[in-house]
């Protein structure tokens, strides 16, 4: 199964660029964003009614002025690298409640790691921006072979078998991967990303 190449056209904003450990961090994500410029939001009405879009809606509210300058932006990406940890702390299975598509594997050893995207960008939890993080998965061949690429799974998991903000591959590689915000008005907030070592898979469909 090939690497499926998505391009990347995202406008990250100065005060909110992301930190990395390694290039692990942009070969992944090289592979599996797309930036909201070239999908504008939709404009129906859109409640959070995700455990993630709800902690991320708090924490937009919590810092209004943010675009005022470098220090209050800052202040919002530090807060957003907290997004994910606070959702699984206050539901463990809120990686669950999102589908999350298939965009491309990578073959380590016998192992390969699945990386994930959330579903057409995450529109369907805020009319003000769009949602998104990379999700890595551990699996066997005998697993990867029963997948489809482009598909659209909720990937189910052990709480224990989670590490958020981590990308992680099968061979130990890893880099920690920070929030951000990109395009005007943020219009796009990118969580970053989790790690999930374990993990079994249903296939859903959305209009």
């Amino acid at each position: 199964m090939k690497n499926v190449l998505l391009p990347l056209a995202a406008v990250a904003l100065a005060s909110c660029s992301p930190r990395v450990d390694s290039s692990l961090v942009e070969r992944l994500q090289d592979t599996a964003q797309v930036a909201a410029v070239e999908m504008p939001v939709k404009k129906h009405p859109a409640p959070s009614n995700t455990t993630i879009a709800a902690v991320v809606d708090s924490i937009l509210e919590a810092h209004p002025d943010w675009r005022q300058n470098e220090i209050k932006g800052e202040r919002l990406r530090a807060a957003l690298d907290s997004a994910l940890p606070r959702a699984l702390a206050i539901n463990p299975a809120a990686l669950s409640e999102i589908p999350l598509q298939l965009v491309a594997t990578t073959r380590e050893g016998d192992k390969y790691a699945l990386r994930f995207n959330i579903y057409d960008l995450g529109h369907d939890y805020s009319d003000d921006y769009t949602l998104d993080f990379l999700v890595i998965t551990h699996a066997s061949e005998a697993v990867v072979e029963r997948m489809v690429e482009r598909a659209i799974y909720l990937v189910r998991y052990d709480p224990a078998d989670v590490a958020a903000g981590v990308l992680e591959l099968p061979s130990g590689e890893r880099a920690t991967v920070s929030a951000r915000v990109s395009g005007e008005y943020a219009r796009r907030v990118d969580l970053g990303g989790a790690t999930i070592r374990r993990a079994s898979y249903q296939r859903t469909y959305r209009d």
